[in-house]
C-alpha cells in the first residue's frame, strides 16, 4: 500500500532513498536501487532476520516524498517513468520483428516485461534481466514485439541511447545508422 492505495499492475512508484516503505504480499516488483550494502529493517513480517530500528529511524527522511511526475513520452516507443539524480527508468515498447542498437556510455539494466527476443548474445523472455556495462548491444525483437524496463544512472534521459536499425543490414556501418537528431519528440 502506498499512501493508502493498493498498487495495480504496471504502477510505477518512486520511493526516494531514506523513505520508510514496505512491500506487501503477492506483489512482484522491479526495484531499482543505487549500489549499496545497507538495509535497515524496522519490521520483518515474521521472519527471523535482525531488525535495525535505531539505525533505520536515524537514516530515514521523515518529510513527505516529492511529488512524482507523470510518465513522459520521448518517442513512440520510449516513455520516461522516473528521472532522478540516482537513476532514469524508462519503459520501451518495441515493434515485432524490428532491430535496435542500444549504445550507452554507462551501465544499464534491462528487464523484459512482455514478449521475447534477443539482447546481445542472449535470448530473453519475460522476467529475464540483462546488465550492460558502458557498451552497445543489438536488440532483435520477436514476432510478438517486446516491452522492456531500462534503468541507467541519472539524472536525465539519454536521447541517443536507442537507435532503430530495422531497415539496415547487419554489415551496415555506423555512419548509416540513424542519428540522435532523428528521434521524434512526442508531446504528452
Amino acid at each position: 500500500m502506498c499512501n493508502g492505495v493498493l498498487p495495480r499492475q504496471a504502477d510505477v512508484i518512486f520511493v526516494p532513498g531514506g523513505t520508510i516503505h514496505a512491500i506487501g504480499a503477492n506483489i512482484v516488483l522491479a526495484e531499482i536501487q543505487q549500489q549499496s550494502d545497507t538495509t535497515f529493517r524496522l519490521f520483518d513480517f515474521g521472519r527471523q532476520r535482525e531488525l535495525h530500528e535505531d539505525s533505520a529511524v536515524a537514516a530515514s527522511d521523515a518529510w513527505p516524498p516529492p511529488t512524482q511526475l507523470p510518465p513522459r513520452r520521448l518517442t513512440d516507443g520510449r516513455t520516461v517513468l522516473v528521472a532522478s539524480s540516482p537513476f532514469v527508468l524508462e519503459r520501451i515498447d518495441l515493434q515485432a520483428n524490428s532491430h535496435w542498437e542500444l549504445d550507452t556510455d554507462r551501465e544499464a539494466w534491462l528487464l523484459v516485461i512482455d514478449g521475447k527476443g534477443r539482447i546481445g548474445r542472449a535470448n530473453v523472455t519475460v522476467g529475464e534481466a540483462i546488465f550492460i556495462e558502458a557498451d552497445s548491444a543489438g536488440i532483435d525483437i520477436g514476432p510478438s514485439g517486446m516491452s522492456i524496463l531500462l534503468a541507467y544512472p541519472g539524472p536525465d534521459p539519454i536521447a541517443s541511447l536507442l537507435q532503430d536499425c530495422t531497415g539496415l543490414t547487419k554489415n551496415s556501418t555506423a555512419a548509416q545508422a540513424p542519428t540522435s537528431s532523428e528521434i521524434i519528440e512526442v508531446p504528452t
